[in-house]
């Protein structure tokens, strides 16, 4: 049965490579979904447990396929990504390459490095190339909530999950005793479906999508609370509270209430959710108890101290940095990563690279803000641009307890698709406006220029 359902995955991505190349946009789902699938099928086959790689790969084509086909039928897909937020992000990350140079852990870093490159080519470098509208983006939610739904329940039932250390992980492979999936990969997954369920709304609302939605919004939630994952759980709450009154429109005090009530159940569905499954007896509270996340949070303060301090004492690294992950070198550390975006920027790239990183910021949020503005008016897309936001949000601040620079490159993927997408929509604006003004200067009053007298003309014979 097992090697069924694996048979059928890899039916579903060859589906879907043609799928991405006919309707491009489609091929977002598979990045969102791409981790715990790729355990999921690692359960199924253990073939890929071994060939990893090869699962990812054909995910790439996927995307890759989408590329091509965005490319194929939008002549401006790849020219509406290049400018000034691109160009710094491109220098961003020549930098951190050119650090490995005087880098004292330049062994580590080339393997971050090694084992980043894939997802910095179809995260940043293809992703982008498949939207350019909010409609389009708006356009994956669903298929998204869908396809992640299933992920999950395959994930949730699967015969292999056990709970080690009060985290529910896949044991992958029959033979692999000590192998286990990151539980990070399927909390991530389930904080993302949470915060589009609860901010996604339809042009026209129907109970059926509702019923979808509050399915999503729990399997999300109980994806993360199980993996034991408190930064992707909390950060995903913060931006279902935050991002709720953004996506909805209040218009009128029946809209009000309307909202507020809808607030009030997704609230309260995330709330039960979470109780029910930390009520359970597999440990999974233990995650959460205060003593324990105080304990884990002083570790990462320590470890961020020393970085700081390390870098401190040597004004000669101050502008360019220590290089890219000299956390390692750092005396009774060992290994690892400083698991802090911004002070990894600041320490091993420097002041260079962490001005570099707040021109990026700066950037997306002058982006996101216009992108918002255009839509503000349109309930559905208003929606799809603050999910979209909070996408950008949440990679951010995931970025500030786990992942590398030159490993992780998921909150620059979002950050340049809100880019993308408002440098896209603008340029269609401005080329509409620029062909309307040439419309009526040239066919003013009725008559081309140059030919007023002949139109006169006949319109006082008319009028004889």
């Amino acid at each position: 049965m097992m090697t069924v359902l694996g048979i059928v995955v890899l039916g579903f991505l060859a589906i879907w490579l043609l799928v991405s190349y006919f309707r491009p946009p489609l091929a977002f789902v598979l990045m969102i979904v791409l981790y715990p699938l790729k355990q999921v099928e690692q359960t199924y086959l253990p073939f890929f447990v071994t060939n990893s790689a090869l699962f990812n790969i054909i995910v790439g084509f996927c995307v890759l396929a989408a590329a091509l086909g965005s490319i194929s039928r939008n002549r401006r897909a790849i020219a509406d990504m290049w400018g000034p937020f691109t160009a710094t992000l491109v220098l961003l990350f020549l930098f951190a390459v050119a650090s490995l140079v005087w880098s004292p852990s330049q062994k580590e870093a080339i393997g971050i490095l090694s084992a980043g490159l894939p997802y910095w080519l179809m995260q940043v470098l293809l992703i982008p190339i498949i939207f350019a509208t909010a409609r389009d983006y708006r356009s994956t939610l669903g298929p998204t909530l869908l396809i992640a739904s299933i992920v999950a329940v395959l994930f949730l039932t699967n015969p292999l999950g056990v709970f080690v250390n009060a985290r529910y992980v896949l044991k992958l492979g029959s033979g692999y005793d000590n192998d286990f999936g990151n539980p990070l990969a399927s909390a991530q997954m389930g904080g993302q479906m949470a915060f589009i369920a609860a901010l996604t709304i339809a042009r026209k609302t129907s109970l059926p999508w509702l019923l979808a939605r509050i399915a999503a919004l729990v399997l999300g939630l109980a994806l993360a609370v199980e993996a034991g994952s408190r930064g992707q759980l909390l950060a995903s709450v913060f931006l279902i509270v935050t991002m709720y009154p953004v996506a909805r429109k209040v218009r009128d005090i029946k809209q009000f209430f309307l909202t507020a009530a809808g607030f009030g159940l997704m609230v309260s569905i995330a709330y039960l959710t979470i109780v029910v499954i930390l009520s359970g007896d597999h440990g999974e509270s233990s995650r959460w108890d205060l003593t324990l996340a105080s304990e884990h949070t002083s570790e990462r303060t320590r470890e961020i101290l020393l970085l700081m301090n390390w870098w401190w004492e040597r004004p000669q690294n101050w502008v360019f940095g220590l290089g890219a992950n000299a956390f390692t070198s750092i005396p009774g550390v060992g290994q690892g990563y400083v698991h802090n975006a911004v002070v990894e920027l600041l320490c091993e790239y420097g002041f260079f690279g962490l001005g570099t990183f707040c021109a990026l910021a700066f950037m997306t949020f002058r982006h996101s803000r216009e992108l918002f503005r255009r839509h503000s008016e349109d309930p559905e897309l208003r929606s799809a641009v603050a999910v979209l936001i909070a996408f950008g949000l949440y990679s951010f601040l995931l970025s500030l307890k786990q992942g590398a620079f030159l490993g992780s490159p998921e909150p620059y993927c979002f950050w340049l698709l809100i880019v993308k997408i408002n440098c896209s929509e603008r340029y269609a604006e401005q080329s509409y406006q620029a062909q309307l003004a040439e419309h009526e200067a040239y066919y003013a009053g009725g008559a081309l220029p140059g030919y007023e007298d002949v139109a006169a003309a006949y319109s006082n014979t008319g009028n004889a």
